[in-house]
């Protein structure tokens, strides 16, 4: 197949039985969602020099969440509550190993 014929071939697959307001939401949503991606790659890129893993969270939960009213306050809270729950995570994993180290190095007095 030609890129033409594929091209054609593709919308009919893609675009099959949808009305013409419903291929223009469509080629909206995935517009948004592409320029979203590439504003958070380069933000992330400029901040800590790979912005690559930002795009992608971007580009995972985007579909999932933004369908529903409030979806990027709700991808927000959650990114929140991941950030603080594995920090606490982390936090308490390191004052364990710390704590297994001194009790190890520390001579037994009985």
């Amino acid at each position: 197949l030609g890129k033409d014929e594929w091209a054609a071939w593709f919308g009919q697959v893609a675009m099959k039985g949808t009305s013409k307001r419903h291929k223009v939401a469509k080629v909206l949503y995935s517009f948004k969602l592409t320029c979203s991606s590439l504003i958070a790659i380069v933000i992330g890129t400029l901040i800590t020099g790979s912005g690559v893993w930002a795009g992608v969270g971007v580009a995972v939960m985007g579909p999932r969440e933004s369908v529903r009213a409030g979806g990027s306050f709700n991808v927000a809270t959650m990114r929140m509550n991941g950030t603080v729950i594995g920090s606490l995570f982390g936090l308490f994993a390191a004052m364990y190993a710390i704590d297994v180290q001194v009790r190890r190095a520390a001579p037994d007095d009985g």
